[in-house]
């Protein structure tokens, strides 16, 4: 069993995601914070999982790279929390005080890459007054945690931590799109925001799994460059008042 209560977490875990999309507008909540650096993915907190930052880190992080470790030895669905504790050295309990399973585990992975929340994922754009940085935070912080990306991305599309960056990013897309310009029709806006996540995060993987064959800003520049072009091409974007 892996948790005390006698269940293994894994159906309160897949709740929590199937319920994710309801909870988006209160994604920006102040006691909600994982502690550690900064976290992607972390909507699906337990209320007792929340960490004291001064006192708790190195067991956290402790947690983390047992993770990292196993999942270079063995499939993910394989490990068990017990297999966690035992390589990290730390107590069942302790886990608990941390997380809610080793799906909660795995999703404070991306804790390192640098994004408290999904307003932090496009960063403002030094050349493009119109368009953000749609890429950069996520590569360069990608580009500093290699081991912990290549561990969780190798896991391929349906790992709680991949779905959990690809509702970040359509989020995040979607409220842009929106903030520049209101009145583009529903009909163009959804595939726009898929797509634009979707390519994204596609090109985010085969980077990684191809042993980053380029620096950072070099290809978030590249995904940069493409996806401005496609928008102003096909929607023909630009600000509701672009004198403001």
């Amino acid at each position: 069993m892996d948790r005390p209560d006698g269940g293994t977490g894994e159906n309160n875990s897949t709740k929590c995601r199937s319920i994710l999309s309801a909870r988006w507008a209160k994604f920006n909540r102040p006691n909600w914070s994982m502690g550690g650096t900064s976290s992607i993915f972390g909507l699906c907190r337990h209320p007792a999982a929340m960490p004291n930052q001064q006192r708790t880190p190195k067991a956290r992080e402790a947690l983390r790279s047992a993770l990292i470790a196993l999942l270079t030895e063995q499939p993910y669905e394989s490990i068990s929390v017990q297999d966690i504790v035992t390589r990290a050295g730390v107590s069942r309990s302790s886990f608990y005080v941390h997380f809610r399973d080793k799906d909660d585990l795995l999703i404070s992975g991306f804790e390192e890459i640098g994004v408290n929340s999904y307003d932090d994922l496009f960063a403002p754009s030094t050349s493009n007054p119109y368009y953000p940085d749609f890429a950069g935070v996520l590569f360069r912080g990608t580009e500093r945690e290699k081991d912990v990306s290549r561990a969780i991305l190798k896991l391929g599309s349906n790992n709680p931590a991949f779905l959990h960056m690809r509702n970040m990013l359509v989020i995040k897309t979607r409220e842009w799109l929106h903030s520049i310009n209101t009145h583009v029709p529903e009909a163009e806006l959804e595939p726009t925001v898929h797509y634009l996540a979707s390519a994204l995060q596609g090109l985010l993987t085969w980077w990684v799994t191809n042993d980053f064959p380029s620096s950072a800003d070099a290809i978030s520049n590249h995904f940069n460059q493409l996806a401005i072009a496609g928008l102003q091409g096909l929607l023909h974007l630009a600000p509701d008042n672009p004198a403001a």
